[in-house]
């Protein structure tokens, strides 16, 4: 985990020094900082983040192959839930769930930095990689996960 962590801050600092030039290498770099995280998703997924403002548009061929597999890792990083992980009338941790309150605030962080993620995506105009053929099939599941966090913030 430490090594993974010191080698997303590097990839960090290399998008500021290398810049565009940096682009072709690194499908193959997030391809395997996605493979290689486990429950400390979220390196990778500031990363992604960090990708996606700073390259946009450009940054599509990157991001499509690994928008998937990363939000995957992510759900199985999310604590197991204790009942539904609550609604907007029950939150995640309140006393009717019986929820620890550690896994519910765990649980939100996780979820969290998808929300966080699928917004960089949308607003730095990398949504394209959202209709790709290898994605298109999972947009359904998105957009639900999208409709949860709204409607926990109501």
């Amino acid at each position: 985990a430490a090594v993974r962590s010191r080698a997303a801050m590097l990839v960090h600092r290399m998008i500021f020094c290398l810049d565009a030039d940096l682009l072709e290498i690194l499908p193959g770099v997030l391809e395997a900082a996605v493979a290689g995280c486990g429950p400390d998703v979220g390196d990778v997924g500031r990363l992604l983040c960090q990708v996606c403002a700073r390259y946009k548009v450009k940054a599509a061929p990157a991001v499509g192959g690994v928008l998937l597999p990363f939000l995957r890792r992510c759900v199985a990083a999310l604590p197991p839930a204790d009942g539904d992980g609550g609604t907007a009338a029950n939150p995640p941790g309140d006393e009717g769930t019986g929820e620890a309150p550690h896994l519910a605030a765990e649980r939100m962080v996780v979820r969290k930095l998808m929300y966080n993620l699928l917004l960089y995506v949308v607003t730095h105009e990398v949504d394209a990689v959202l209709l790709e053929a290898r994605n298109r099939s999972a947009l359904e599941d998105i957009l639900r996960t999208m409709a949860e966090g709204i409607s926990l913030l109501s």
